[in-house]
């Protein structure tokens, strides 16, 4: 299945946005799975693995050319559950790290949220709706307060695709992002 994602920076490539359209032919867990490649650097693959006392929940593996395999093994997930991530390079044998995180319930947005915030220590929000999710990312010298109010825009609701998708113009935003 290919999915589309759109991608924008804004204001002065503070911000990364990226927006793929939900379908009701699947789970919103498949288009959230597909931003990951995103967060990869060129030549890299991630394993994220989320596992509870039932077993394996859900696994994705991306690698940064922007091919992405989702499995979902159990649908209805209690208590805890522990993310196990594998990030490594592909070229030469690279190195590669894992990490183990315990997440107190299983939410996919969620839990990638905090695994990105605090393993990769990268600022990243993603924020879902009726007809689409959207990623959207800090990058270095970005405007806290404004990366705030975009935020609060998406969390607001309606329909992302149709009210946001106009409002990005090559890599600027207008009104609907505009600054107090």
């Amino acid at each position: 299945m290919n999915l589309t994602v759109k991608k924008y920076l804004i204001e002065n490539k503070q911000l990364s946005v990226s927006v793929v359209s939900k379908s009701e032919m699947y789970s919103s867990h498949i288009p959230v799975s597909a931003m990951i490649p995103l967060l990869l650097s060129q030549e890299e693959r991630i394993t994220l693995h989320f596992k509870n006392n039932q077993g394996s929940v859900l696994v994705i593996d991306a690698l940064s050319s922007g091919s992405v395999t989702y499995e979902k093994r159990i649908t209805d997930v209690l208590g805890t559950v522990k993310l196990f991530g594998t990030k490594s390079k592909l070229k030469n044998f690279g190195a590669s790290y894992h990490t183990i995180m315990q997440m107190n319930h299983f939410d996919l947005i969620d839990n990638l949220t905090s695994y990105y915030k605090e393993s990769e220590q990268q600022e990243l929000s993603m924020i879902e709706n009726d007809d689409a999710v959207v990623m959207v990312r800090a990058l270095p010298s970005y405007d806290a307060v404004f990366y705030e109010r975009v935020i609060q825009k998406f969390q607001a609701g309606g329909n992302i695709l149709r009210e946001y998708d106009d409002c990005f113009v090559g890599n600027e935003y207008i009104d609907v992002f505009e600054k107090e």
